[in-house]
């Protein structure tokens, strides 16, 4: 379970690659509401 915590951060990377290259929003929960997110280029830059 170490790597659980890397392995869930790649995961959301690449679903944020996946809607940028698709256009279409991701479906996120914030606040306690589902809402969508478009993603932008600078939304896929790593920050370390």
């Amino acid at each position: 379970m170490q790597g659980a915590a890397a392995a869930l951060m790649r995961a959301a990377m690449r679903a944020r690659e996946i809607a940028y290259r698709t256009n279409t929003p991701l479906i996120v929960f914030e606040d306690g509401k589902l809402i969508e997110q478009w993603i932008s280029a600078e939304d896929l830059v790593e920050t370390p």
